[in-house]
């Protein structure tokens, strides 16, 4: 997981105002706790995202992390994303109903079972062990969805479509549809970083406007911001999958 989500924040702190917040990122020079790597280009992403953030109507963390060139390597191939979105997916048809056998036998079938994560594969593979979490990650699958151009946009004030999962193969029958294989393309990696770098924004300004009980625009849901973060660095940071959820 990356060093720069491990900040510790401590209550009681005023939030940054945008003009505030704008300044810290110019007089930002590399070395120290400035990435080496941090250029102009991660600088106008930063600005971008803190203005979006600041017109959101959302308390700007004090806190926050500038990123550097190599934090924006994108890790995970067009292959990598679709797979782990149709494991996502499987595993959440199981925890609402399909038999267990069923997700297996369609994971096999499709040569799904190796984009397993060590945790998914124990989960699945343990009777007795419940899949009902695995209900909870409709967030993730829409941030991967978009990442992989089935949807047209990953706002983050509305949480995700359930209609979309009827562009998804119906399981346990239906085997992964070439139409599908056809629509599945990453966005420009320049749109890529400019996501990643606004849900950290956004995730870290709402945990911490709610460590510090600071109002928030009521669309703005922390888990879900939280969910489609853990899919966002999960491209970038090449971590597991279990090692790659988000701590602000």
């Amino acid at each position: 997981m990356f060093e720069h989500l491990k900040r510790l924040f401590i209550k009681g702190e005023e939030p940054l105002t945008l003009e505030q917040a704008i300044a810290q990122v110019n007089a930002a020079v590399p070395g120290g706790e400035v990435p080496e790597d941090f250029g102009e280009a991660e600088r106008a992403l930063r600005i971008a995202s803190l203005q979006r953030v600041a017109a959101y109507g959302i308390p700007i963390n004090t806190g926050l992390d500038l990123f550097g060139a190599e934090n924006f390597d994108r890790e995970r191939s067009e292959r990598d994303v679709f797979r782990r979105l149709l494991v996502m997916y499987g595993l959440s048809c199981a925890a609402y109903g399909v038999p267990r056998a069923k997700i297996f036998e369609w994971l096999d079938r499709n040569t799904l079972l190796s984009a397993l994560s060590p945790e998914e594969t124990e989960d699945l593979e343990d009777m007795s062990e419940p899949l009902d979490d695995y209900g909870d990650t409709l967030e993730s699958q829409w941030a991967l969805m978009w990442v992989c151009s089935l949807v047209p946009e990953l706002d983050p004030a509305r949480p995700a479509d359930h209609a979309a999962g009827s562009l998804l193969p119906s399981l346990p029958d239906e085997d992964i549809p070439e139409r599908l294989v056809n629509a599945a393309n990453l966005w420009p990696d320049e749109d890529l970083k400019a996501a990643y770098d606004l849900n950290y924004c956004l995730y870290s300004s709402v945990w911490f406007a709610r460590q510090n009980n600071l109002a928030v625009p009521r669309a703005f849901n922390e888990d879900r911001l939280e969910r489609r973060l853990h899919a966002l660095e999960w491209i970038f940071s090449g971590e597991n999958w279990d090692d790659a959820y988000p701590v602000p």
